[in-house]
């Protein structure tokens, strides 16, 4: 195993022979792999079995993390493995790679600086900064209660994170279902306004049909009564006399009606033929009248042009004389 052996499948812990801290800081001319927008980079770091990952920096060719990650070493021949990946809402897409072997980093003591150019890309550079250290009695215990320590702050800072996102999906997940019970609650209120106005029509059309049920029984009782009282005694009439008689009764009724029309016509005649020449004996009348009151006019007029000049005859033979 990488940090112990095993002897019949229990776990036996070793201490370890170095250790390795890793910073990655930053990446430089990354290629672009997203189709809108630029690449959403992050770095996965390996080793062995173990696995860390930096932040997501959105939308950056040239992203900046500064995260440090460290492991207990127990085994020189290990690669600590970079992969620069594109996180995107479809999964991950590779950006490039990159490694250092363990083996040579522990030839050097202190920290060092590498710029790591990518492959299986065509441009990018990966900017890290590692130390190893040796371990002796003393080292390996602070380093273990270290890297202990710094694992439970990890996992701490992890399990936060993840707490948080849970709280805000619980948030959103509460709201929509408060917001759902809201529109169930709105829509049942309506669909329990229209079952009241069902319910008021039926009981109006079940009283319209009782109506309705006994006006047609009125007029059942109505039309049999009019049948035993009336019709039946009018046939049972009509059977009982012989044809020529009603046949007579006809003619006669026939003949009366048309002399009463006859009446009514002559009548209704005579009438309009005294409206209209008591009409004309007035419009005579007055103008009689009219012309009678021009005559008058007249005369008036001329002894009123008469009269002045009488007088002036009678001035005229006064002055002769």
């Amino acid at each position: 195993v990488a940090d112990g052996c095993s002897i019949l499948g229990m776990q036996l812990r070793r201490e370890p022979i170095g250790f390795l801290k890793v910073n990655v800081n930053r990446a430089t001319d990354l290629v672009n792999v997203d189709n809108i927008g630029l690449s959403d980079p992050f770095v996965r770091v390996t080793l062995g079995t173990h696995m860390h990952e930096t932040k997501v920096i959105d939308n950056n060719l040239n992203p900046v993390w500064n995260a440090s990650f460290s492991w207990d070493i127990y085994n020189l021949d290990q690669v600590v493995k970079f992969t620069v990946l594109d996180k995107d809402m479809f999964g991950e897409e590779k950006m490039g790679v990159a490694e250092l072997h363990v083996q040579q980093l522990a030839q050097k003591s202190g920290s060092h600086l590498k710029k790591l150019t990518l492959a299986d890309t065509s441009s990018g550079e990966l900017e890290v900064e590692v130390q190893y250290m040796q371990a002796t009695d003393t080292d390996a215990k602070e380093a273990t209660e270290k890297f202990a320590h710094e694992q439970r702050v990890e996992l701490a800072q992890r399990s936060a994170g993840d707490i948080a996102g849970i709280v805000v999906g619980l948030k959103s997940s509460l709201a929509a279902v408060v917001e759902d019970y809201r529109d169930t609650v709105t829509k049942m209120k309506a669909f329990s306004a229209e079952c009241d106005s069902l319910r008021g029509l039926l009981v109006s059309m079940e009283s319209n049909a009782g109506s309705a049920v006994e006006d047609g029984r009125r007029v059942e009782e109505r039309f049999e009564t009019l049948r035993s009282e009336q019709m039946v005694p009018m046939l049972a009439q009509i059977k009982a006399r012989p044809l020529s008689e009603v046949m007579e009764q006809v003619q006669k009724a026939v003949r009366e009606s048309i002399l009463e029309i006859a009446h009514s016509t002559e009548k209704v005649v005579g009438e309009f033929i005294n409206r209209e020449e008591g009409a004309a004996v007035g419009q005579e009348s007055e103008a009689s009248k009219s012309k009678k009151r021009r005559a008058e006019v007249s005369r008036s007029r001329l002894e009123a042009e008469a009269s002045p000049r009488a007088m002036e005859q009678t001035r005229e033979a006064d002055e002769l004389a």
